[in-house]
């Protein structure tokens, strides 16, 4: 009995020995895939726990002045100079504030070695600085790499052989762009190296047998001898990515030593805005330990994927740059996205923001080009949004005519997010706004016009995966008030005399030979003499006709007989005719006003009353591009156009100018 006892509690004391080890065997095998797919599972996590954004814009909630910081670009070493030549008019409209060169010195052939004897020639590197000007930028200069003169090993990575001929090189560099004798620019930037840390670039470290920190030294000395220049700045290191051990030196030596370093600088390429951001985080803790947490901090290069691929023609990169640079506005000195156009076909680069001239299409802007051109928009004051969502995100400014101008970005790495996103402006004194909507990446646009009688305007927006909205609001007139309408009951119209503007409705241009406007207007003018214009309406021969021809309705008064005045004015002559009213001062009655015209004559109608005229020459233009009523002592009600009898507009003023 104790036999079988003993025998039967063996087998799940073996069983459970069994079980262990082949727990630690599954425990093993998951642990490397756990961690090759975490990044995809905390992506996972992340879409199952999304928040949809809901934006709110305090637009009377106003900040600082807001820094353009994204407005500056970098250019690699692709190619021989002058590679900028074609691009100033294109880069132009993206308004830079700085353009940053690298390769300087092994592509410019600044250097020029005759037996011991150095010299500086610097007219090719002039050149492409002149092609900066011309953008409206600055040069940020990345002062690289080795002039072979001074390696003796014929590399261009390598530190020199003597590095006094370094340090004199940087100061004659620095002379001759800020020297106040020379090309006499201010406000240079002066990088020492780029991605020093890289075998292509000279794996240097930070300290050691090859050390950055020797070069930088050797770099900072040429710039300490600098005199009679005007002001520059002077930093590095442009590693390229985030190195707590290069921070760590360079603060050291400011802090400590007393080098001058006016900037921290590094390179990041990542999908994710949110880890630029993180950069910036950490770099300040760090230089927080040397007290130099305001120390300015540049990312000189950026993107979305550092490899040589397609990945930065694409419309992800476009949504990319936007919400990057809404996560970094104002975090930092400057960011630099890499880079002005691409390099020569067929193996180049295809970093651009342009195409290269010898592509198929030649600098042709890409889409994140123009999402760098709706930047540009975006100055003035911040106003605070909030209700961000995962992955759509805002941001707002008022500009200087009291504009709101709001970038909507929905970006999902997994390019899967859609969503209707409600966005809600407050603080908004009432009147009749303009709100026109571009999405950037598919280049549309809308406007509409819309009231806001509480201090608010509600509109929702349908947001694709890779979406950037600019949303621009204006507001046109002080809020409409409307008073009884010609027809009783609900009917409304729309008083003018309230309006601090002119009234602009838009017309598509149909082809027609005849065209008629009919309008009620009741008057309420005072009991004067003086004209009152009522409206323009320009006329066109088609949409890029810039001629001046136009109607104009005014009221004129003789003798205290109101008339009304209808004149058709091709830019060179006038013709005009004119029609008594047998209407007088405030609170007549309602009036049929009729218009008809064509290329060879016109013709008013008032009640029973008519006139008409026939012109002495045809008017090439006589198709309506818009119509425009100007405040006037009146109201207006029950709007007709009709071309060739076809009604093309309607209006009935019925508690909103848009109806």
């Amino acid at each position: 009995m104790t036999a079988k006892v003993c025998q039967v509690m063996e087998i799940p004391v073996k069983i459970i020995s069994v079980l262990k080890k082949l727990f630690f065997v599954v425990i093993l095998a998951i642990i490397p895939l756990v961690v090759f797919y975490s990044d995809e599972i905390v992506t996972m996590i992340g879409r199952a726990a999304a928040v949809k954004a809901n934006i709110i814009v305090d637009t009377a909630a106003i900040g600082a002045e807001f820094r353009p910081i994204w407005a500056n670009f970098a250019q690699g070493g692709e190619e021989p100079p002058p590679m900028l030549k074609g691009t100033v008019d294109k880069m132009k409209e993206l308004k830079p504030r700085y353009i940053r060169l690298d390769h300087i010195y092994d592509k410019y052939q600044i250097v020029k070695k005759s037996g011991s004897q150095i010299s500086y020639d610097f007219s090719l590197l002039d050149k492409s600085v002149e092609d900066i000007l011309n953008m409206g930028a600055k040069p940020f200069f990345s002062l690289s790499y080795m002039p072979i003169e001074f390696s003796g090993a014929s590399s261009v990575i390598d530190l020199p052989a003597d590095l006094n001929l370094w340090s004199n090189l940087v100061r004659e560099t620095i002379l001759h762009y800020s020297g106040q004798n020379n090309l006499n620019l201010s406000d240079v930037y002066y990088e020492v190296w780029n991605e020093p840390e890289l075998p292509q670039f000279g794996k240097f470290s930070p300290s050691g047998k090859k050390s950055y920190r020797d070069l930088y030294l050797a770099s900072e000395k040429g710039a300490r001898e600098v005199l009679g220049a005007n002001r520059f700045f002077f930093g590095g290191p442009a590693v390229g990515s985030y190195y707590p051990e290069w921070i760590e030196m360079m603060a050291f030596l400011k802090s400590q030593k007393g080098i001058r370093l006016d900037f921290y600088s590094w390179h990041r390429y990542h999908q994710d805005p949110a880890v630029f951001l993180k950069d910036v985080g950490k770099t300040r803790n760090i230089l927080k330990k040397y007290n130099l947490v305001d120390l300015p901090l540049i990312i000189s290069e950026w993107g979305i994927d550092s490899e040589k691929n397609e990945a930065g023609n694409t419309d992800k990169a476009a949504a990319h740059a936007a919400a990057t640079a809404l996560v970094l506005a104002n975090n930092l000195e400057g960011i630099f996205n890499f880079e002005v156009k691409d390099g020569p076909p067929p193996d180049g680069g295809r970093w651009g923001l342009l195409t290269h001239e010898l592509n198929n299409q030649p600098l042709e802007p890409k889409k994140r080009y123009q999402v760098f051109r709706s930047l540009n928009k975006l100055t003035g004051l911040q106003i605070n949004t909030s209700g961000d969502g995962t992955f759509v995100k805002a941001l707002g400014v008022k500009n200087k005519n009291s504009e709101i101008e709001i970038l909507l970005v929905n970006y999902d790495r997994q390019e899967k997010n859609t969503e209707n996103v409600p966005l809600t402006f407050t603080g908004l004194k009432p009147g009749d706004y303009s709100l026109t909507v571009t999405d950037v990446v598919r280049d549309l646009k809308i406007t509409s016009e819309i009231p806001s009688v509480n201090g608010t305007i509600q509109k929702s927006f349908p947001m694709l995966p890779n979406a950037v909205l600019n949303i621009s609001l204006v507001k046109k007139n002080e809020l409409a008030r409307f008073i009884p309408g010609y027809n009783g009951g609900s009917d409304t119209a729309l008083l003018l005399n309230n309006q601090n503007q002119a009234l602009t409705i838009p017309l598509t241009l149909k082809p027609a030979q005849n065209n008629e406007l009919e309008i009620m207007l009741k008057p309420s003018w005072p009991e004067d003499d003086k004209p009152l214009l009522i409206m323009d309406i320009p006329l066109k021969t088609n949409d890029a006709d810039s001629s001046q021809t136009k109607i104009s309705l005014e009221k004129r008064t003789t003798r205290n007989i109101d008339f009304l005045a209808v004149s058709v004015y091709d830019g060179l002559s006038t013709e005009t005719l004119t029609l008594p009213l047998n209407f007088r001062a405030a609170g007549s009655d309602w009036q049929i006003i009729r218009l008809a015209w064509s290329a060879a004559a016109i013709s008013i109608s008032v009640g029973g009353g008519s006139n008409q005229i026939t012109f002495e020459k045809e008017f090439k233009a006589s198709l309506p591009s818009s119509l425009i009523f100007y405040p006037f002592g009146g109201a207006i009600d029950n709007l007709s156009v009709k071309a060739d009898g076809e009604v093309v507009l309607t209006r009935t003023f019925d508690g909103s100018i848009g109806i």
